[in-house]
């Protein structure tokens, strides 16, 4: 194909060149902070530069100013995206990347860019630390959600949680119930939950895969439930998804390959 040539010339100077794109490790750890409303660490470590002079910036555009423009794009969306992951509201991330992107458009220097991805940062992150700030937990129940998140693919009992908090099980179910307002068995099915939402979305693991590795009884119960939250199978919620947000990768690849929606989507999906 092509784009496989192309892509080998690119891997190939780059390794005579030794130009290489920013370690992924660094990235995350901004990402992270964000979504963590680590305000002081941001300022402290990755704002200290503007985006237009970060190390490593991939090449998206022969023109500087659309260069920047595209990675302050790119960086927008995806803090959007991680901020949802962590409590955001759906609706306020997308109407705030909306909103930046908009801007961003409107810039006609690389500084203009690098001042508005700055307020960016900072914005999305002092929203998500007055978020965190609303939901303050007791060491308990902080232990029990931290256990949740690491043993999502296990099953989990509410002994286990008791044991590991030291607490009587009634008494640990009560103060999880007054704290988050949902039973540990409707707190961590939610958590399943949304972690079949995001395989849903992101890979191409089949419905029964992601029952089975979420440990769900039954492939039945899981669509059971899945419907019962989100008004849709998971199926559909798959195709809803992919109708939602991909409707621009669709777009470009009509034009590109000449093909229609349906060759298009088979298309994407072999890539």
């Amino acid at each position: 194909m092509p784009m496989d040539k192309k892509l080998w010339e690119k891997l190939s100077a780059a390794r005579e060149m030794h130009d290489y794109h920013a370690p992924y490790g660094g990235e995350y750890g901004y990402y992270d902070a964000v979504r963590k409303g680590d305000v002081k660490l941001l300022r402290k470590k990755y704002l200290i530069a503007p985006i237009y002079e970060a190390e490593g910036l991939g090449t998206l555009s022969s023109n500087g100013v659309k260069n920047i423009l595209y990675h302050a794009i790119i960086s927008i969306a995806l803090i959007s995206r991680y901020c949802i992951e962590d409590g955001m509201e759906p609706e306020v991330a997308y109407s705030l990347s909306d909103l930046y992107i908009q801007r961003a458009d409107a810039c006609k220097t690389k500084e203009e860019i690098g001042n508005l991805h700055r307020e960016m940062t900072l914005d999305f992150a002092s929203r998500m630390r007055m978020l965190q700030k609303k939901q303050v937990y007791s060491r308990h129940v902080i232990i029990c959600m931290e256990y949740i998140y690491k043993n999502i693919n296990e099953k989990i009992v509410l002994s286990d949680l008791a044991k590991l908090t030291r607490l009587h099980e009634n008494y640990l179910s009560q103060l999880f119930k007054k704290e988050t307002g949902k039973t540990i068995v409707q707190y961590i099915q939610e958590k399943k939950l949304e972690q079949a939402e995001y395989r849903l979305k992101h890979t191409e693991e089949s419905v029964l895969e992601i029952a089975n590795d979420l440990n769900f009884s039954s492939q039945s119960y899981f669509i059971q439930v899945f419907k019962r939250k989100n008004g849709r199978t998971p199926r559909e919620y798959r195709e809803y998804y992919f109708r939602k947000y991909l409707k621009n990768d669709i777009g470009v690849l009509e034009k590109q390959t000449g093909k229609d929606e349906t060759d298009v989507r088979a298309y994407y999906n072999s890539q």
